[in-house]
């Protein structure tokens, strides 16, 4: 039997679509299923909450929705190593899936994997107690989302172009002590850093090629300091997965990071904005099983 989680909050038309694609096979196919549908943004972690208290020994179960989706499913389950799950891409991000070669617009195709595949593990990151299948992180890109969503009367393409050029504008280093695998504490001064499992968030800014999801490792990376006015050019080569070419962007693989500053600041987990003065970081290592 599967547990279906659809967030129809996720990728708005996109997951409607794919949830009756989804559900109209599940019901022709005669397969046995449950369908949890969530109305708001935080229901998927409170519905796997109480999934995972009604059935202990664990299960199978499929998520249609994003990368914010997944994280909330995976923070809810507490028996998190007795389920498999499998992804259906229904998100306005959908990192996670492209990492792991899940059919992004074909939802049948990830149906398909998950009925007749195999779950594999994977690493997850713990960021202060939460699960992080993804990327987290903190740096200009929060900056630029944050101005996104204060700019409701702005539409389309020219609301994010707005969004990015007053945070150009007005943008300031953002400052750490970091620590890397218990380490001495470094300070560092740079305008985005991440402790990486993916490779890109955002729906396809590349900030770490190279990460592997099962390796055993999570990548540490950082952009250093850089003249302010090269900063759109530079992002443009962080959204194509070419800034690792550059003297300024740090890569390290390692088991734990540790982020503190005197002021709180904002951090990205796997697109969820928490605030704190200390972040540490950690490798789970195959800490789930995705159908993949």
């Amino acid at each position: 039997m599967y547990h279906v989680i659809a967030n129809p909050v996720a990728g708005r038309k996109k997951v409607n679509q794919t949830y009756v694609e989804t559900l109209k096979y599940l019901k022709e196919a005669s397969i046995e299923h449950i369908l949890y549908e969530t109305k708001e943004y935080e229901d998927p972690l409170q519905v796997a909450k109480q999934i995972d208290k009604a059935y202990p020994n664990g299960g199978k179960m499929i998520v249609i929705g994003g990368d914010g989706t997944i994280n909330e499913v995976i923070n809810g389950l507490t028996n998190l190593s007795k389920w498999e799950i499998g992804i259906i891409p229904a998100g306005s991000g959908n990192d996670i899936a492209a990492k792991l070669n899940i059919p992004i617009k074909k939802p049948l195709e990830a149906l398909n994997l998950i009925l007749n595949g195999e779950a594999k593990e994977m690493d997850l990151i713990d960021v202060n107690g939460m699960k992080c299948i993804n990327i987290a992180g903190s740096g200009i890109d929060i900056d630029v989302l944050m101005r996104f969503e204060k700019y409701t009367k702005l539409k389309g393409k020219f609301r994010y172009f707005w969004a990015l050029l007053m945070t150009i504008l007005t943008f300031k280093w953002h400052e750490f002590e970091i620590s890397v695998d218990d380490g001495e504490f470094f300070k560092m001064s740079g305008f985005i850093t991440a402790a990486c499992n993916g490779s890109s968030y955002g729906g396809g800014i590349r900030i770490c090629p190279e990460s592997i999801v099962d390796d055993g490792y999570m990548d540490y990376v950082f952009a250093k300091k850089i003249k302010k006015i090269t900063i759109p050019y530079y992002l443009i080569q962080l959204m194509k997965g070419k800034i690792n070419r550059y003297s300024f962007y740090i890569h390290q693989l390692c088991k734990k990071i540790v982020y503190r500053s005197d002021k709180e600041f904002y951090f990205n987990v796997d697109g969820k904005i928490i605030k704190s003065n200390y972040f540490e970081c950690k490798i789970l290592p195959k800490g789930i099983a995705i159908y993949r």
